[in-house]
């Protein structure tokens, strides 16, 4: 069985190259002894050190260093900024379009479902206009209709392309149609 090294060659090893095993640690207290025996109470004792690896060295170097404090900084304020606007977003439009959705599914009897298409809320004039596609009760098939819903729950559908009867049935038609269509550009757009 192998002893370990002997006193003669662990002097001769630069500390670094000395690996901490049990046996190493008993040679060196060998030698201790007679150097404070000789010199006096704790003058020669073993080093302890904490040891460290190169990666954590490399680690902690990064994390210290400016480049990763500006990534990081500039990461937090991105991430700050996504979630600042993607609650703008959700309450500026999201949020009043399904209250729209909702307003106009209730309103229209029967419209159980309806789908709905290209609908906007204005938020200056708090209106919300858009497309309901529903099923037409009598023939069964589906009707597309423009809406405008006003701030106070009025809810106004767009009147029927044709115009048929008399000339005075016609015109009043007609009437209707450029009075919602006015109604359109006031409350519908931007």
């Amino acid at each position: 069985m192998d002893a370990g090294p002997s006193v003669s060659s662990i002097v001769e090893m630069p500390p670094q190259e000395l690996p901490d095993t049990l046996d190493n640690r008993r040679t060196l207290e060998q030698i201790m002894e007679p150097g404070n025996e000789t010199c006096g109470d704790g003058t020669h004792w073993i080093e302890e050190r904490e040891a460290r690896s190169d990666f954590n060295e490399g680690t902690m170097a990064f994390l210290d260093s400016r480049l990763f404090r500006a990534f990081f900084a500039a990461a937090f304020g991105i991430a700050v900024f996504a979630v600042v606007v993607t609650g703008w977003w959700a309450s500026t439009y999201m949020i009043p379009i399904r209250k729209v959705k909702d307003a106009v599914q209730e309103k229209l009897a029967g419209a159980e479902s309806a789908t709905f298409e290209h609908v906007i809320f204005n938020k200056a004039t708090r209106v919300g206009c858009g497309y309901a596609i529903v099923k037409n009760r009598a023939s069964g098939s589906p009707e597309r209709m423009h809406f405008i819903l006003f701030p106070n729950g009025e809810l106004a559908l767009a009147p029927p392309d044709t115009t048929e009867g008399d000339a005075a049935q016609q015109i009043a038609a007609l009437e209707k149609q450029a009075k919602y269509a006015a109604q359109i550009v006031s409350n519908c757009t931007s």
